[in-house]
């Protein structure tokens, strides 16, 4: 076919295949578009690099510059960097809101399995725990002075001369 002439499959030609001079497309407007396979990799064709693999009962594997950077295993995921440094994970918050990440222990059905990291904007930091059915503090830091809590009540915190302890 010349660019810009599709190909169209169905009765109604609702799958279309086409490109344009520049860019090649693969349409569906009905239903779902499904890929088949037991294995599926998806490579770069320049340089032959890896970018997306899939396995059947398996791993899911996402690249960056032809390195496995994420996959899916057993047991949850793992992020990972080839070489250069350490990895990361990144998660970011919208302009003037907080990033959090929530960590879920034994399926996450009871209200002490769930704790929930949080990094609120201006140096807040906190790590909390879900054990009485509302989000209590455990341990909290403002650039300043950083608490451990019990029972969502300061009983440790610094300040600019030492450490101060309530309670007995």
């Amino acid at each position: 076919l010349k660019d810009g002439k599709k190909l169209k499959l169905g009765d109604s030609g609702d799958l279309s295949i086409y490109h344009d001079a520049t860019d090649t497309y693969i349409d569906n407007s009905t239903g779902d578009f499904k890929i088949r396979s037991d294995n599926l990799r998806i490579r770069s064709k320049s340089v032959d690099e890896m970018q997306i693999s899939t396995y059947v009962n398996g791993a899911v594997q996402l690249a960056y510059d032809g390195s496995k950077t994420f996959e899916t295993l057993s047991y949850g995921a793992r992020v990972s960097r080839a070489s250069g440094g350490a990895a990361g994970f990144d998660i970011v918050g919208p302009e003037g809101h907080a990033a959090e990440l929530y960590l879920f222990s034994d399926d996450g059905d009871d209200n002490g399995d769930k704790w929930m990291i949080t990094a609120e904007p201006e140096q807040d930091f906190s790590i909390k725990s879900f054990l009485d059915g509302t989000w209590n503090h455990c341990f909290w830091t403002n650039g300043e002075a950083t608490y451990l809590y019990y029972n969502d009540g300061a009983k440790i915190y610094t300040t600019n001369s030492g450490v101060t302890v309530t309670g007995s």
